[in-house]
């Protein structure tokens, strides 16, 4: 790891020598593994958004017991998750319910939320190994120094969840503290199957809000009742929320909230606007923590970098902004909050590390993927067939390897005021083109 003021750490094969475990898949937890298909899962989906507004996912107080024993397990990494290509023909912009068909991936299609990623198998399924995989590299799930309050109990917020394996992983290990996961799209494990209770590891190894949200808060009517979840995990929920629509919880609710991977879901003043909601619901003291990918990746060579800029500059042609990850630090800062860290992890891409080949693999295998969900819509934003675009692309990794590239992956955290006093400042931020979007 490094902190915000040093450069990134070059991994060397000979730095270390830890023993390594062959991977075995018995030791995959089952939220963690591919979903299997089912014929119906499309028709099932659509029915579930077309009555999500009607839908109340209920979040709040359960009385705290006595911290449960938690069994410590040595997990292994899995060497493979199916890669479930999409056809790539037919069903081309096709529409239904709130999803759009782009090449044969599955699309959320929710007005002003410009996610550029489907919510098909092959994403939800690289979303889990991601998971996965950052957990092991870092050591632990969350790198906040919230320790003790985990183990006592408190109240969680995951935006952005995604399939929910954080929040999961979360809730197990910690039995005593409530877990909340909200996403645009409704693609969590708990509707999927069952989740065991018994932990696989030990973790600490435009919101465009509406006036009425903010400043008309005696106006909005928050839920918070009693949640039983739906399944053996009680202590977790999830909720299809638009975040950029406002987050329906009282201000000052949540002790700690969690954001991942959001670099190509938010504008940047979407950023701005989701921060300040989240400050909203987070309590005096409380802890935000971001994490989010570089991109692009160092040591690349000519045909990475030329697939890599070009990606990027399509993808900051449409206001998102890539290069965001280095600046979590400075976003926080801006939002008001105060003992602001910054750290990062540098992820092998491929095998060239010996001593970390097994990560380096797998964050290959997960690079390939995502750009793979990516090619419905930037493939044709570059001019190229399908089949152009998986070419360069593997001839992109292939040079990784050999060019020994590694990507960093960027963790920041901070606290609210304990006195709950905010004092933004994001006319003097210093990441690049963000005073003049806000």
């Amino acid at each position: 790891m490094g902190n915000a003021n040093s450069q990134p750490k070059r991994h060397c094969p000979a730095e270390n020598h830890r023993k390594r475990h062959l991977f075995s898949t018995r030791h995959i937890p089952k939220y963690l593994k591919p979903s299997k298909s089912n014929d119906d899962q499309l028709a099932r989906q659509a029915q579930k958004d077309n009555d999500a507004k009607d839908r109340i996912v209920k979040f709040a107080h359960r009385p705290h017991q006595h911290p449960e024993s938690q069994n410590e397990y040595t997990t292994s990494m899995p060497n493979m998750f199916a890669n479930n290509d999409s056809d790539d023909s037919g069903n081309d912009g096709q529409f239904s319910a709130n999803f759009k068909w782009i090449k044969g991936r599955r699309f959320k299609d929710t007005k002003g939320a410009d996610y550029l990623f489907p919510v098909d198998k092959p994403e939800l399924d690289r979303q889990r190994m991601q998971a996965y995989v950052l957990k092991w590299a870092f050591g632990r799930s969350v790198l906040s120094p919230i320790e003790e309050m985990l183990s006592v109990g408190c109240k969680i917020l995951d935006i952005g969840c995604g399939v929910g394996a954080w929040a999961i992983d979360i809730a197990l290990d910690f039995p005593n503290t409530e877990v909340l996961g909200i996403d645009i799209c409704d693609v969590f494990l708990l509707n999927q199957s069952s989740i065991s209770r018994s932990p696989y590891s030990s973790s600490y190894a435009s919101l465009h809000t509406d006036n009425s949200s903010i400043n008309q808060k005696s106006s909005v009517s928050y839920h918070t009742p009693n949640l039983r979840g739906s399944s053996d995990v009680g202590n977790v929920s999830f909720e299809e929320c638009n975040v950029l629509e406002g987050i329906l919880y009282p201000s000052e609710y949540f002790d700690y909230i969690h954001q991942a991977h959001m670099l190509f879901a938010y504008t940047r003043t979407q950023w701005v606007n989701v921060l300040h909601e989240a400050t909203r619901v987070l309590m005096p003291g409380g802890y935000i923590e971001l994490l989010e990918v570089e991109f692009p990746g160092r040591r690349y060579g000519p045909k990475s970098k030329a697939i890599a800029d070009k990606s990027l500059l399509r993808v900051s042609e449409k206001g998102f902004d890539s290069n965001l990850a280095m600046n979590l630090k400075e976003l926080l800062r801006c939002a008001g909050l105060t003992e602001i860290v910054s750290t990062y992890i540098s992820m092998p891409v491929g095998d060239w590390n010996m001593s970390d080949n097994y990560i380096g693999n797998l964050w290959r295998e997960n690079s390939e993927i995502f750009v793979e969900s990516a090619k419905p819509w930037l493939s044709t934003e570059l001019g190229m067939t399908s089949r152009e675009y998986s070419q360069l692309w593997k001839e992109a990794h292939d040079e990784m390897n050999e060019t020994k590239a590694f990507i960093n992956v960027w963790v920041a955290w901070g606290r609210k005021p304990i006195d709950g006093h905010l004092q933004t400042c994001w006319d003097t931020c210093s990441v690049p083109g963000w005073p003049q979007s806000t």
